[in-house]
């Protein structure tokens, strides 16, 4: 009986017409831990058929344990938060290249979204946008950029903010190591006859 009750709060959700002509779908996302009470929340539509379908996706989300709860925060505002309490343990040197990676690259395309409305997709294509195919970018450095935006959004985790981190299956670019082409047997032996060949110059100190 009281997995029935359970399931009615959390998912339960109503489609009604507003005044100004659009609709709108409430959904319940389970109680509050802090104050015990439902966590209520509304989503818009311009028409019944719109917001059903949101109503529908939500409800099942919540049903399969993917459901992610909707939080302001933006990656701007969560990465100075991580700054001033992960980063600490990191050196001083680390601490500022993590500055810089942000102010560069990552903020200016994506602090603006909030972290519960980042998607995998977001990610990936900010990805591609860094190497040959957008700012020319070599292989390493813009796998370390996705390094410290991966950092940022793991501890969104772990402070439960997000439920996954959406750059884990990131597809990012091979670093090539330089081929080293060894000397052949008649590459050295021209080699040792040609400086034979040379004069030997003594300096004098």
């Amino acid at each position: 009986m009281a997995s029935k009750n359970k399931h009615r709060e959390a998912g339960s959700g109503s489609v009604t017409k507003r005044a100004d002509g659009r609709w709108q779908g409430q959904y319940t996302s389970g109680r509050d831990p802090k104050t015990g009470k439902l966590r209520r929340h509304t989503i818009y539509g311009k028409t019944q058929k719109e917001v059903a379908e949101k109503l529908r996706a939500v409800t099942s989300s919540i049903d399969r344990g993917t459901y992610q709860e909707p939080n302001k925060i933006t990656l701007a505002a969560y990465a100075k938060e991580y700054l001033a309490h992960y980063a600490v343990n990191l050196s001083n040197y680390t601490q500022e290249a993590y500055r810089r990676t942000l102010d560069n690259h990552i903020l200016p395309v994506l602090g603006e979204i909030k972290l519960t409305k980042l998607t995998h997709r977001e990610v990936q294509a900010f990805v591609a946008s860094l190497g040959t195919g957008g700012k020319g970018l070599s292989a390493k450095t813009v796998r370390n950029i996705h390094g410290v935006l991966h950092s940022i959004l793991e501890a969104a985790v772990r402070d439960e903010i997000l439920i996954r981190n959406v750059s884990d299956q990131c597809i990012l670019p091979c670093v090539t190591q330089a081929q080293i082409k060894a000397i052949t047997t008649a590459e050295l032996a021209n080699f040792l006859n040609a400086i034979e060949k040379e004069p030997v110059k003594i300096s004098s100190l």
